[in-house]
């Protein structure tokens, strides 16, 4: 996931629709459409300015938008460090933010999660049953 040009976090498919570490990443889970009729769209719930890509904030490039920033974010850019199984996040407070999550439920695997990943893998699934060469 890239937020302004830059790695933001480096997880497999089914990781990030889990559990997204990063504020950015969360956002965006909470941005994909259900294709159920009558139901209204939801928000990504992101507030603040998108930085210009021409004048980069210092510091952490999301800070501006990020409901979790703190002063540091703000002076002192993240880098990309690991999150186990071979994950990787740039966040300052990603701890906090994964545990959060977690205690909240606000982003674990609910039915509504479970409906987009079932929508990606069967897109992904018929989008490369259509690249495969017909057997013979």
């Amino acid at each position: 996931v890239m937020y302004l040009g830059e790695i933001v976090e480096l997880a497999d498919t089914d990781a990030l629709y889990e559990k997204p570490l990063h504020p950015y990443t969360q956002a965006l889970m909470r941005a994909i459409p259900v294709p159920l009729p009558g139901r209204e769209p939801s928000a990504a719930g992101l507030e603040g300015d998108v930085p210009s890509p021409l004048d980069l904030p210092p510091g952490c490039r999301f800070h501006t938008r990020c409901p979790h920033a703190t002063s540091l974010c703000e002076k002192q850019k993240p880098s990309l460090e690991s999150a186990g199984n071979g994950r990787s996040v740039a966040c300052h407070h990603w701890k906090g933010v994964a545990d959060s999550v977690t205690q909240n439920g606000e982003l674990t695997r609910t039915a509504i999660a479970e409906r987009r990943f079932a929508l990606f893998r069967d897109w992904s699934a018929r989008k490369h049953k259509r690249q495969m060469p017909p057997k013979t």
